[in-house]
């Protein structure tokens, strides 16, 4: 005989908790259109009268708060290029090459029998990692086909 696993909450604890999960879930969504609605307001505002500092970024000051529209500047390489100019300078230090597996000629070489993946999973060559998330729908909202896949294990 199987042994049960012991159950944190019982049945109706666990209906109580998603509905509260799901009341939480919708108000987030709610809460964040509304915040993106007063984040453009303000920043248009900070725009028109805010004082403009050496980023771009500009501040306004009210009694209780100083709020603005702050710059956010990201750089990054576009490393074709970057490669290009400095190996034509002969400044090939600066670059890396880099080896790595081409993951569909891995996967024709397993197809053709000439490796197997088990076999680069031993070794720790292949790694998987599972997470896990909640997930609350409401029943009206699902079809019987997708509650008996869901739910038939």
């Amino acid at each position: 005989m199987a042994k049960l696993k012991k159950v944190p909450l019982s049945s109706a604890d666990a209906e109580i908790l998603v509905g509260q999960y799901d009341a939480l879930r919708r108000q987030e969504a709610e809460i964040k259109k509304q915040k993106d609605k007063i984040s453009d307001q303000l920043k248009l505002y900070a725009d028109a009268v805010g004082i403009q500092d050496s980023n771009g970024s500009k501040y306004v000051k009210t009694d209780k708060f100083v709020f603005g529209k702050q710059a956010r500047t990201s750089v990054g390489f576009v490393h074709d290029i970057a490669v290009d100019a400095l190996t034509k300078r002969g400044l090939t230090d600066a670059v890396d090459v880099v080896r790595t597996v081409n993951e569909d000629k891995f996967e024709q070489l397993v197809g053709e029998g000439k490796v197997k993946i088990d076999e680069f999973i031993d070794i720790g060559a292949i790694t998987s990692n599972t997470t896990y998330a909640i997930f609350v729908k409401s029943v009206d909202a699902l079809t019987e086909v997708e509650i008996a896949q869901l739910v038939r294990g």
